[in-house]
């Protein structure tokens, strides 16, 4: 007799193997909702809880389901620098990381769109100090064009945030 056939007739075997399933299941399912608290957690600005999501093993570099925020679009939009610092600090960040700018309509009235970067909604809504920190981290890409030629410095010069436009122009990058 085959060992599959032991497999498939051991009644033992199948429970394990469903005990197994329903492990795997349950962990994608705490995950998701690591993630969408985590998201949430950035929103409001909860610290602790953004921190606490981070030490569980959320991916620093969650995007919603919607494809509009990450927790450093978020910082950077609303001007959250204590939490810009904690992402920041994690190893994993992708500095780069894109999002859809749709979600930030309250700033930009839907006249503009597309895959922006964290300095990019910083320098949209002239968030200064936010601009100031991410231009110091390595690998900044600050000439990254979104798919209709937008640049953070275009975006803060036409929105008038001329202090962005200055820290920018003053990096030499």
């Amino acid at each position: 007799v085959s060992e599959s056939f032991h497999q498939i007739h051991n009644p033992v075997w199948r429970l394990a193997n469903k005990y197994f399933s329903l492990q795997l299941a349950m962990e994608n399912q705490f995950s998701k909702l690591l993630k969408k608290e985590f998201l949430r957690y950035c929103q409001k600005n909860d610290l602790k809880r953004a921190e606490a999501c981070l030490t569980l093993a959320v991916d620093v570099n969650t995007v919603s389901e919607d494809g509009y925020w990450s927790g450093l679009t978020v910082a950077a939009h609303k001007n959250y620098v204590k939490l810009l610092e904690i992402l920041l600090s994690h190893p994993q960040i992708k500095i780069n990381n894109t999002t859809d700018a749709g979600g930030a309509i309250d700033v930009w009235s839907g006249f503009l769109s597309g895959l922006w970067t964290p300095l990019m909604f910083a320098c949209g809504a002239g968030n200064s100090a936010i601009v100031s920190r991410l231009v110091q981290v390595p690998g900044l890409d600050i000439m990254y064009q979104d798919e209709d030629g937008w640049t953070a410095a275009l975006l803060a010069s036409v929105m008038g945030h001329t202090a962005c436009v200055r820290i920018l122009a003053e990096t030499g990058k």
